[in-house]
């Protein structure tokens, strides 16, 4: 049956509602026997996208997130309209292109397995950071493989945004 590993070429994902996506799996450049089995967020059917931000929403209701943050890049088409199905009146999105009006001050360096060898970072908007300030935060991202994205976000949220930055 196509359901038992090994899998080599495409991995099952069962949805909530029972649906399988057969996502690809892209094998790591520096690591050739390991792959994410990747659900690209802008190649998706709006049907499969509703499907999971409902799921979504179902799953984090509980925790009462005071305010939605998307990770950048492929969690933000997740994290927005995530934000609007719990009710919330906006988001978040953090950003990794360098804007001129970004401080450096909230911006964290990010390692990616999926990007080897480039140069990251992390930003938020210094115009929003009251809207994370002090609040209860869900962290919306599109992949976890090795948690280098992950806590670079908590890590900038936690040490930089919540704290008070002389500039903003």
């Amino acid at each position: 049956e196509e359901w038992t590993p090994p899998f080599v070429d495409r991995y099952p994902a069962r949805m909530p509602d029972g649906r399988c996506l057969w996502l690809p799996l892209r094998r790591l450049p520096r690591e050739p026997t390991r792959a994410v089995a990747s659900m690209i967020s802008t190649q998706i059917a709006f049907s499969v996208e509703h499907a999971l931000v409902d799921w979504l929403a179902e799953r984090v209701r509980s925790l009462d997130a005071e305010v939605v943050v998307g990770n950048p890049t492929l969690g933000l088409l997740f994290a927005r309209p995530l934000a609007e199905r719990l009710g919330h009146a906006n988001w978040v999105g953090l950003g990794n292109s360098r804007k001129f009006w970004y401080d450096e001050a909230l911006g964290e360096p990010v390692a990616s397995v999926t990007s080897p060898g480039v140069g990251k970072r992390v930003y938020l908007d210094p115009r929003v950071v009251e809207r994370v300030r002090g609040r209860r935060i869900l962290v919306v991202d599109d992949v976890i493989s090795s948690g280098n994205s992950i806590v670079a976000v908590l890590r900038l949220l936690a040490t930089r945004a919540m704290k008070g930055i002389s500039q903003v």
